[in-house]
């Protein structure tokens, strides 16, 4: 007799020997796949992240500040306290275009890992080394120091053994800029030490005339600099280049930076 060999589905799957495989046409199609798969998952991180970010955000904007006035009497007192909430790191008042809360960037460019820079875009370079630790200290605290760093650094601006010690002829920027800060006793901390440069000595401004009188200020203080012939030598911890003069995009960048909380200072 002979034997009937009844196939299963499966193995006649297997033992099918018909048709053809289109080898370009497979790795094609995939490779459609997994580049739409790539831009799909990229957007959803990026609105996973975001939306994380905007509960971190909503979280940091709890303000617990308190404050409570002292009693006096006749025959006591008790004194007042209070306890100021500041913004918590990388936290910003204002949410700036581009940004999700605490600063996250979605548009930055891949860079090294070994590099010292990110592109944020087309024409701004944000260097690492020189807005953290290649930047004088003085310069660091008026550009993004709260209100006391600042009276404090442009107090010393015009302290005489601090302008001999260092020299003046690259202050100007950093004292225009107090010129138009927002509280009344750093402009006139800076306005002082603005006038105690030679070059300013006949310098006039009201530093709690209209805000757009005291910015006019500070931009005729930049403009007066610049066009001074006694100039500071390229310095990058000064903020100077090779043709003496700022280099407003990492001046700009690191006062970007600054957080502006409310400062009681007591005597």
């Amino acid at each position: 007799m002979r034997a009937v060999l009844k196939l299963t589905t499966p193995t006649r799957f297997i033992a099918d020997q018909t048709g053809a495989v289109l080898s370009f046409e497979l790795l094609l199609v995939a490779t459609v796949v997994v580049v739409g798969m790539v831009v799909a998952l990229t957007a959803s991180r990026d609105a996973v992240v975001s939306e994380l970010s905007d509960v971190a955000g909503s979280v940091q904007d709890v303000h617990q500040g308190l404050t409570y006035n002292g009693t006096v009497s006749a025959s006591g007192a008790t004194a007042g306290s209070g306890f100021l909430d500041a913004l918590d790191p990388n936290d910003d008042s204002e949410d700036a275009s581009g940004l999700a809360d605490n600063c996250i960037l979605f548009d930055v460019a891949p860079v090294d890992e070994s590099s010292t820079s990110v592109v944020l875009s087309d024409s701004a370079t944000l260097s690492f080394d020189s807005v953290t630790t290649g930047v004088g200290s003085s310069i660091r605290w008026i550009l993004k120091g709260d209100a006391g760093q600042r009276a404090i650094a442009g107090w010393h601006f015009g302290w005489e053994p601090a302008q001999e010690a260092s020299g003046t002829n690259w202050m100007g920027p950093f004292l225009a800029e107090l010129l138009t800060d927002s509280y009344d006793v750093v402009r006139f901390i800076g306005y002082h030490s603005l006038k105690d440069l030679p070059e300013f000595s006949k310098f006039d401004y009201d530093f709690v005339g209209p805000s757009k009188a005291r910015e006019a200020g500070g931009k005729r203080a930049l403009e007066i600099w610049s066009a001074l012939d006694d100039r500071p030598s390229p310095s990058e911890s000064l903020l100077i280049n090779s043709k003496s003069q700022l280099i407003e995009q990492e001046f700009r960048a690191i006062r970007n930076q600054r957080l502006d909380p409310i400062i009681k200072l007591i005597e």
